[in-house]
């Protein structure tokens, strides 16, 4: 069509060209036009994505509450063929009139199917919008990232983000009432082992002691009962056996009277060479 562009492809970087331009009509073709130069710029970071979806009020609706089809254009690589696209999709709010992204609340994907131009987004929040970047990436880097605003359906199970951080807010207070709790009972177990030798810190260290102590008379049992037959071992008397008890050069008789009333033991002594 007649005043539409015409994009040349496959030209090199840093390379100059000479453009002439005639035109054609049902009677023939006009003459050559003067030269036109042009130089190619060197080799660099691709263009920027377009993002392709209808805007209404500035901003693209999704028909989903959880999803939406993300589409754009193949930019032109500017030498390098791009090798990959980078994602990024973030939650924003607008606050004084002023689009603000929420803290932790931006995703980043990476796609290296460069063939494909598009790409679902999941797990989203109904109701709720997002901020689109797409950039391209070549051996020289990324390329300024395309954007546009997106904006959630409803839904039937609206979940604001408010609600989440309230959420959290809930998590943290029994958490921390929780832990002052244990604190507090641990405090007071230990004051009454201390003060009045009760509690569940005395009930585990009194009934160590206790095994302790059981051990302990147990152990001095065992060595006193040692001790003592290791005194009795000691006081026993050796007998000599080399030398006799008695003095046999004495000779001992011993006779036995009895009558009816008492008895009566008499001991006499006979020299070793007496006769009797």
């Amino acid at each position: 069509p007649f005043d539409s562009p015409y994009i040349l492809e496959n030209l090199e970087p840093q390379k100059t060209y000479n453009f002439r331009f005639a035109a054609i009509n049902d009677v023939g073709l006009s003459g050559w036009g003067g030269f036109q130069q042009r130089t190619m710029p060197q080799k660099s970071s691709p263009e920027a994505p377009v993002i392709l979806d209808i805007k209404q009020n500035g901003y693209i609706t999704s028909p989903y509450p959880h999803s939406y089809d993300l589409r754009w254009s193949i930019p032109s690589h500017n030498g390098e063929p791009i090798n990959e696209y980078e994602i990024k999709y973030c939650i924003i709010q607008k606050i004084n009139d002023v689009w603000t992204e929420a803290e932790g609340g931006c995703i980043i994907k990476e796609h290296r199917a460069v063939e494909l131009t598009n790409f679902k987004l999941t797990n989203l929040l109904p109701d709720t919008y997002y901020n689109l970047q797409v950039r391209a990436h070549n051996v020289i880097g990324f390329s300024v990232p395309g954007e546009a605003r997106m904006k959630t359906s409803r839904g039937s199970d609206t979940h604001p983000l408010v609600h989440d951080n309230s959420h959290l807010s809930s998590a943290m207070i029994v958490v921390i009432v929780v832990a002052v709790l244990i604190v507090i009972l641990v405090i007071v177990d230990v004051s009454c082992y201390f003060v009045n030798s009760t509690g569940l810190l005395w009930l585990m260290c009194g009934t160590s002691q206790t095994r302790n102590q059981r051990e302990d008379d147990a152990k001095l049992g065992s060595e006193a009962k040692e001790l003592l037959n290791n005194g009795n071992k000691d006081s026993k008397v050796q007998i000599d056996s080399q030398r006799p008890m008695l003095d046999y050069s004495m000779k001992k008789d011993t006779t036995v009277e009895f009558d009816m009333k008492r008895s009566i033991s008499k001991t006499s002594f006979v020299g070793k060479d007496s006769a009797v």
